[in-house]
């Protein structure tokens, strides 16, 4: 799986302050997407095996609920 971003300090997609991940690939080819670039598997970077285990995931937890 590829990643597309990160953002570690965002407040646009959800309540308080969290961490997200953008990942590459979408099938469902909106009219209006405004993230084309990413819609292709093979788009971004390779999402290391060490993410995956929750690290990334669990970035922003100790110290802002979100």
């Amino acid at each position: 799986m590829n990643y597309a971003n990160i953002k570690t300090c965002n407040i646009e997609n959800g309540s308080g302050v969290r961490t997200c991940l953008f990942v590459s690939g979408c099938t469902h080819h909106c009219k209006n997407c405004f993230n084309r670039e990413a819609l292709d598997f093979d788009y971004g970077a390779p999402l290391m095996r060490r993410y995956s285990s929750g690290s990334l995931m669990n970035a922003g937890r100790a110290t802002l609920p979100g």
